[in-house]
């Protein structure tokens, strides 16, 4: 059996939940691209008057060129979340972890003026950490190595 193969039926035994978790990963990433490419490009609108505190309100964005490198460093961060997570890698689910603790902080310590859409962040990213933490053995977090690994 080749490598390739191995992989795709990695993924075809992977359980649904895990695979629609992925999926959200990656089109969050897609969406975030897209959003930094059109503020790189000058295509997206910022207002010059906006101010936006990330980093636990340490940093802030004043200019389209600075919030487009924050939307393409989250696009990367999310794709390999969800390179990982399809993969079943452990890298995944920690690097998920960690970034929606940071994102589920940093919605709460600056919240925006549009808060029913701050609301729904916080409450898609408190989701993705429940079920990461109650599916932490579909990657092998807290599995002994002489354990059968769930599917």
């Amino acid at each position: 059996m080749t490598e390739g193969s191995k992989l795709s039926a990695a993924c075809a035994k992977m359980p649904l939940d895990a695979r629609i978790v992925a999926y959200w990963a990656y089109f969050a990433g897609f969406i975030s691209f897209v959003f930094g490419v059109l503020l790189l490009c000058k295509a997206g609108y910022f207002p010059d008057d906006e101010v936006r505190l990330i980093a636990f309100g340490l940093v802030s964005l004043t200019s389209e060129s600075s919030f487009a490198v924050y939307f393409l460093f989250f696009a990367f961060a999310n794709l390999v979340c969800g390179y990982g997570l399809a993969r079943r890698y452990k890298f995944g689910w920690w690097l998920m972890l960690i970034l929606s603790i940071y994102t589920v902080s940093d919605f709460v310590l600056a919240l925006s003026d549009n808060r029913v859409a701050t609301t729904i962040g916080i409450c898609i990213n408190l989701t993705i950490i429940g079920w990461l933490i109650c599916r932490r053995r579909v990657y092998r977090i807290g599995v002994k190595a002489g354990e059968i690994d769930p599917r």
